[in-house]
C-alpha cells in the first residue's frame, strides 16, 4: 500500500507500508494517518508547515484494539510503558487481512502466542490483540520513542483521557450532509467511548432538527 506523500523519506531501509489508514473526516487542513509497516506502527500528522510523527515498533507494542463500523474505523495502540494512541474516523482496511497481519507481527516478537479476541455484528467488527504480561520480547524492529501522545487525535495517557468536546463533535457532523449518516457517526463515537451520552443526545437533536 502506498504511503502518504512525504513519509517515504522517513522510513528505514527495507521498510514498507503495508496498511496506510487515512482519516475519513478531519478538522485540520491535512488529515492524519495511522500507518502499519512491516516494522512498526506510525502516527503521521502532516501540516502545511511540516509534520509530526510518532512510532511504536511491534516489539514494544503491548496491545492493539481495532473497530470497524459502517462509515469508519478506529485503532488504539498501547505501548509496553502503558501509553496509548487513539486514532479515530479512519478509512476502513480489509478487516480479516488487517487482523491476520497484526497477529502475525506481534507473534514474531513474543515468546508466547498473543491473545486475540474478536466480535462481529451486522454493524460492527472488532478485534483486540494483546501480548501476555509474562511475554519476553525476542527482538526489536527499529527504534522509536516509548512515549507518544497527541491530544488532537486522542493520543493520551490513560489517566488523562478525555471525551471529545461538543464543539469538536459539531465540527465533525457539520461536514456530513446526510443527517442519518451523521447520527450513525455519532453512534460509533458513543460506542467507542469518545463522547458522553449527554453530548450524543444534544448533537443528535441538533442534526435531526436541521433536516
Amino acid at each position: 500500500m502506498r504511503c502518504p506523500e512525504g513519509l517515504d523519506e522517513l522510513l528505514y531501509p527495507r521498510e514498507e507500508c503495508i496498511f496506510a489508514l487515512k482519516q475519513r473526516i478531519c478538522l485540520e487542513a491535512k488529515c492524519k494517518w495511522a500507518i502499519f509497516t512491516n516494522m512498526r506502527f506510525i502516527f503521521y500528522d502532516p501540516s502545511i508547515i511540516g509534520y509530526k510523527m510518532r512510532d511504536v515498533p511491534y516489539a514494544k507494542m503491548r496491545r492493539l484494539k481495532f473497530s470497524s463500523g459502517l462509515f469508519f474505523a478506529s485503532v488504539m495502540v498501547e505501548s509496553e510503558s502503558g501509553d496509548r494512541v487513539w486514532v479515530t474516523m479512519l478509512k476502513k482496511p480489509p478487516f480479516d487481512e488487517f487482523m491476520d497481519f497484526i497477529v502475525e507481527k506481534l507473534n514474531e516478537v513474543a515468546i508466547e502466542p498473543v491473545r486475540v479476541t474478536s466480535g462481529r455484528t451486522l454493524v460492527w467488527k472488532r478485534f483486540e490483540v494483546e501480548k501476555p504480561k509474562e511475554s519476553i520480547v525476542r527482538a526489536t524492529s527499529g527504534t522509536a520513542d516509548d512515549i507518544m501522545w497527541d491530544e488532537s487525535v486522542g493520543v493520551r495517557k490513560p489517566e488523562t483521557a478525555r471525551y471529545m468536546s461538543e464543539r469538536e463533535v459539531m465540527e465533525v457532523v457539520s461536514k456530513i450532509r446526510d443527517p442519518f449518516e451523521a447520527v450513525a457517526v455519532l453512534k460509533e463515537l458513543r460506542e467507542e467511548g469518545r463522547i458522553t451520552a449527554e453530548t450524543y443526545e444534544r448533537v443528535k437533536d441538533y442534526v435531526l432538527k436541521r433536516r
